[in-house]
């Protein structure tokens, strides 16, 4: 892919992010604590698998990741880090945490194979936990591309911003806690024709960008796991045109007060089968401003 085209995949993000929400949602304030998934096509690699594993080790903890992905362009060179982040307010807000260089362990890695596949064990200290947050992040070392402009509301900067970076997975608001041992992140096993360049979860902006040889039908769902799902939409996407999908409207429940964490169940389908699969603790609310 050309680096105008992709210009032009963001300038869709933008302009599908000022659709306005479902009515009768509450709107993201300050105080809400953002949980972000993202994989993409950056640096010449296409990631599509990130997931990432918590388990206590005394003060610390052991964050074990896994990656699978293809060069899209010969041999690269790229970082895996994991950042303990805090919220300091008034600079930081739990929707952008704190992470110091100090509380970070970073893993570089080459890639020399197309497709590949990593699974690394890091050990960082304990996030803090009033409220604390876990990320994780896939860069480049080495690029020749630009970094692309991204323009829009705070929402879809926050989505976009992941160039150069290839990945990033926040588990914000403490929800790093719950369920030590559980995956969390995206899986994708597009079959063949399809192409899969972004996949993108952001709290209220979720999206995806993807390409197909043949006409046919994406089936989107949102909704909380081992439930049915809340929200459902039907997407075609026309033989050799790239496809640009935000949600038309917000999936009420990611965005209502929460008494605890819940597990967020966000994928895409063709036919029955599953295109990929997003699955993030979404952390306790209370809004501030209801």
């Amino acid at each position: 892919m050309v680096w105008p085209h992709r210009l032009i995949v963001l300038a869709s993000f933008a302009l599908l992010a000022a659709l306005p929400s479902a009515a009768g949602a509450l709107p993201m304030n300050p105080a809400y604590p953002r949980t972000r998934a993202v994989i993409g096509t950056g640096g010449g690699v296409r990631l599509t698998q990130m997931q990432a594993k918590v388990q206590p080790a005394g003060k610390r903890v052991r964050v074990t990741v896994r990656l699978a992905g293809v060069s899209t362009g010969g041999p690269h060179r790229m970082m895996l880090s994991v950042a303990a982040c805090a919220v300091r307010p008034p600079s930081y807000t739990p929707n952008r945490p704190l992470c110091r260089p100090a509380a970070t362990a970073v893993h570089p890695f080459a890639i020399t194979e197309a497709p590949f596949s990593l699974t690394k064990a890091l050990t960082i200290p304990r996030p803090a936990t009033a409220p604390g947050a876990l990320d994780v992040r896939v860069t480049p070392t080495t690029s020749t591309e630009p970094p692309p402009k991204c323009k829009g509301s705070f929402s879809l900067r926050d989505v976009c911003r992941t160039f150069p970076q290839t990945g990033e997975l926040l588990l914000n608001g403490n929800a790093w806690k719950h369920q030590p041992g559980t995956w969390w992140g995206i899986t994708a096993t597009a079959p063949a024709g399809i192409v899969l360049d972004r996949i993108a979860y952001n709290s209220q902006v979720a999206g995806w960008v993807a390409a197909s040889t043949t006409a046919v039908d994406v089936v989107t769902t949102q909704g909380f796991a081992a439930e049915p799902a809340a929200k459902t939409w039907h997407t075609p996407l026309a033989a050799g045109i790239q496809t640009v999908w935000r949600t038309p409207e917000a999936f009420g429940g990611a965005k209502r007060p929460r008494t605890g964490i819940r597990v967020l169940d966000y994928a895409a389908a063709i036919g029955g089968r599953r295109l990929f699969t997003v699955t993030l603790p979404l952390p306790h609310w209370r809004p501030t401003n209801p």
